[in-house]
């Protein structure tokens, strides 16, 4: 048992190890699929010993392991033909008819076990198979789709001994009978153990040696299919190309050409083949008429320049007879083949001598330099602006051809300038940035200079001769420095702006002055603005239709934001090259507040005329008054003496308190009338706001409202008529209640007094919140006869009446425009201080 088992082992070992190794070839070598048959063959050939060392150490009974180990003892030479099939790309067969295959014996195997057991049938069954598959292993490797290989042989031969050995292990096993407990002899045993494994592990090496032999053939039939792709794409490669390209062997042996290259000497490149090269450089030879300018005289002329060419890379200048020209260069490749290419540049050379034509012909001086500063091409005026000839031109640096071109620099001009031109030329070529200067020359001549660099990292010089158009500047320079002079003399302004946006281009000394703008500011930086002033005096908005003008009224904008009336006159003219208009004008401001300042007189003159028809009417109406309230005063007098009643009595004292104060009013009138003044005392303003408040409560046609009053502490006394200061105040309530009687309720005057910041005027403000006066109304309110009234409700006098009593007050009144609703009157009067003498009196 102990020898068995130890055999046993060792098969079941080299079966796993076979299936590992060919998995792994599956794994590494393309993954082909008879590489994973086989590992899944000796996948079941190991599971087979398997079975058999289980049944030995008693862990499997005998039935367990008999069904199981001969299932894979037959799977296992199956999927040793099914990779033999997979090989040769053999037709897959269906997997009912593998499943046949197998289950027909298995059946003859497992059947008898049970129902009739025959030992001999059953143990000769899985050897018979195994002889079968070997057979047909043999069949498969004969096919003769596939060229047999001498280990394809071998193993032809193996798989015959191994059906050999299996035909002869089944007929030893058939020989032991037909009792269900008979069971194999010794010798089957031994057999079984040694010859038949050791043939199964043969044929497993033999399949790993297939498989590498597969892969090496595999490797070199893909090296050569891959080697003469390389070539036929090699010579579609140069066949595309337009160059003539020549590939010969590392001693010069012509190896392929393309067709270019052939047809440029007239052949085939099936004849070139043929030929030596020696015959090659004879046939090139033949066509060629000069080499870098130089006569091709014999074969070694083009010999010379071809090994020259491979030996340092360089390249030369081929012309053919028939006048084309190409840059033939040579090389070597990395298999040390040697390799010649000729561009044709017949076009390039055709175009370079019609450019050189062109240059030559360009009326300016013209010079090309390289990424190096080296000239590369340059024309006889650049020569004429050196002085020297193209070849001392071409042997020398940028450096140098600078320097050659700043000596000739005019030496009036200053050094500083000059010396700074040459550090930004220099600098300019350094960095590859656009230069440009004017410079004047030794000989009177003007050149502007620039320089600018081009595609490749070069840069290109140019110098523009401009005498006649500098002289000609200098001449417009002259005449216009010498206009500016005279329009600078002049004393009335003259301005010069652009016809197009008005832009100033000279402002005269007068204009300057006139409009304020200083000496330092720039002249571009002032926007020449006009506005057009209608027939009426009205500013005309929108754009001026410019035209010849003369003595027109116009405004002009000021720096100062200003505007000046003119008397403008406009000329169109040519100044500095561009089309202008020459303005001159006349300041007429003084003009215009004389005429203002005459209506003002003529409406004062008017008013004046105005009052005084008042006060002659008012001396009458005055006279007139005085008797009737005197006899109302008297009345009351007399009738306060004869009642005791204290209301009655008190509303009498009342009665004559307001008609004395309507017998002063008179008399305020007649002292307005006349050239007096009534005589002022010092009052309280407080006093006069409430007497005033007072007042105003009888107008009982007048719409109601809050009265609120508040005066500052110890304010101070004022100098003046206290009833005219009443009728002041009065004055103001009236207008405030009349302004508010479309104003719904609640209805409020605010009336306040209170010392000015600088303590020198006692403010008096009286506020409504009614509508208010319109902004249009602002200066008219203060107005003789102006009113916003309906006609027959007011006269128009009461605030010019306010106002001329405030002024003989030194008093003064104004609207203040507060934001919100309503109307707010400030009323300005001195403060009252008693003097040493006043109080010694």
């Amino acid at each position: 048992m102990d020898q068995n088992l130890a055999g046993l082992n060792s098969l079941f070992l080299i079966s796993v190890s076979l299936s590992v190794l060919f998995f792994l070839a599956w794994r590494s070598l393309e993954r082909t699929p008879h590489a994973l048959t086989w590992s899944f063959c000796y996948l079941a050939s190991s599971i087979h010993w398997l079975m058999q060392i289980l049944e030995e150490y008693g862990i499997l009974s005998w039935d367990v392991s008999w069904v199981t180990l001969n299932l894979a003892g037959l799977m296992s030479p199956l999927l040793g033909v099914v990779g033999f099939r997979q090989r040769a790309e053999l037709p897959k067969l269906p997997l009912y008819k593998y499943a046949g295959i197998v289950g027909v014996p298995y059946a003859i195997i497992i059947a008898p076990t049970y129902l009739a057991p025959i030992a001999g049938l059953q143990t000769a069954t899985l050897p018979m198979f195994g002889a079968i598959t070997s057979l047909w292993a043999i069949v498969v490797l004969n096919h003769p789709a596939r060229k047999k290989r001498l280990i394809e042989r071998a193993m032809i031969v193996v798989s015959g001994v191994m059906a050999f050995s299996s035909i002869v292990l089944a007929g030893l096993a058939f020989s032991q009978g037909i009792s269900g407990q008979a069971g194999p002899d010794q010798l089957y045993l031994e057999s079984q153990l040694i010859v038949f494994p050791a043939i199964l592990n043969i044929i497993g090496v033999l399949g790993l040696l297939i498989i590498g032999s597969d892969l090496a053939a595999n490797t070199i039939r893909l090296s050569e299919l891959s080697t003469q792709r390389s070539k036929e794409a090699l010579q579609d490669t140069i066949d595309a190309m337009p160059d003539l390209v020549v590939i010969s062997d590392p001693e010069g042996n012509f190896l392929t050409c393309n067709t270019a290259f052939a047809k440029a000497l007239g052949t085939r490149r099936s004849k070139l083949a043929l030929q030596s090269q020696r015959e090659l450089i004879s046939r090139f030879s033949a066509i060629s008429k000069s080499v870098d300018g130089g006569p091709v005289k014999s074969e070694e002329d083009i010999q010379r320049a071809l090994l020259n060419a491979l030996q340092d890379g360089s390249q030369f200048n081929l012309i053919t007879r028939d006048n084309r020209s190409y840059m033939v260069g040579c090389g070597y490749l990395s298999s040390g083949d040697q390799i010649g290419i000729a561009r044709d540049v017949t076009q390039l050379h055709r175009a370079t001598n019609r450019l050189e034509t062109a240059i030559q012909a360009m009326p300016i001086g013209f010079a090309l330099f390289d990424r190096h500063n080296q000239l590369i091409a340059s024309n006889s005026s650049y020569e004429k602006l050196l002085r020297k000839d193209r070849s001392w031109i071409k042997q020398q640096s940028f450096e140098t051809l600078i320097a050659t071109g700043v000596s000739r620099i005019d030496s009036s001009e200053e050094t500083d300038a000059v010396r700074s031109g040459h550090a930004a030329l220099e600098d300019a070529v350094r960095n590859r940035t656009v230069f440009n200067r004017t410079a004047r020359f030794d000989d009177g001549s003007w050149y502007d200079i620039t320089v600018q660099p081009v595609v490749g990292e070069g840069f290109v010089t140019i110098a523009r001769d401009i005498t006649k158009r500098r002289l000609l500047e200098i001449d417009l320079e002259n005449s216009e420095a010498q206009l500016r002079e005279v329009l600078d003399s002049q004393p009335f302004p003259v301005i010069v702006v652009k016809a197009n946006d008005q832009q100033p281009l000279f402002v005269s000394k007068a204009a300057a002055k006139l409009l304020g703008i200083d000496e330092g500011l720039d002249i571009a930086a002032f926007r020449f603005d006009v506005k057009q002033v209608s027939a009426s005096g009205d500013v005309v908005m929108g754009p001026i239709e410019w035209e010849d003008e003369s003595l027109r009224e116009m405004l002009i904008a000021k720096p100062s934001s200003r505007e000046l009336p003119v008397l403008l006159s406009a000329h169109a003219t040519e100044f500095a090259g561009e089309q202008a208009r020459v303005i001159s004008f006349i300041d007429i401001s003084d003009m215009k507040q004389m005429q203002q300042e005459i209506a003002e007189q003529q409406q004062a003159l008017y008013q004046s005329e105005k009052l005084n028809m008042i006060g002659s009417l008012m001396t009458g109406i005055a006279h007139d008054l005085n008797n009737p309230l005197t006899s109302v005063i008297g009345s009351a007098q007399i009738m306060s003496r004869s009642i005791t009643d204290p209301k009655l009595s008190k509303r009498l004292d009342s009665i004559k308190d307001a008609a004395d104060r309507c017998i002063k009013i008179v008399q305020s009138f007649l002292s307005m009338a006349r050239t007096g003044s009534a005589e002022h005392v010092p009052c309280n303003i407080g006093d006069c706001i409430e007497q005033a408040v007072q007042v105003s409560g009888f107008a009982s046609n007048l719409p109601s409202a809050d009265i609120s009053v508040d005066v500052a502490q110890q304010l101070p006394v004022v100098l003046g008529e206290p009833d005219q200061l009443i009728q002041v105040i009065t004055n103001l309530i009236i207008n405030a209640k009349q302004a508010m009687e479309n104003t719904p309720p609640p209805r409020t005057i605010a009336i306040s007094a209170a010392t000015s910041p600088d303590d020198q005027y006692v403010l008096l403000d009286v506020k409504d919140n009614g509508p208010g006066v319109p902004e249009e109304n602002a200066e008219k309110i203060f107005e003789p006869f102006f009113t916003t009234k309906a006609e027959g409700k007011g006269t128009g006098m009461g605030l010019s009446l306010v106002s001329s009593i405030l002024r003989s007050h030194s008093g003064s009144i104004k609207l203040v425009q507060d934001e919100g609703v309503g109307c707010h009157i400030q009323i300005k009067l001195p403060c009252y201080v008693e003097s040493e003498a006043n109080s010694a009196v």
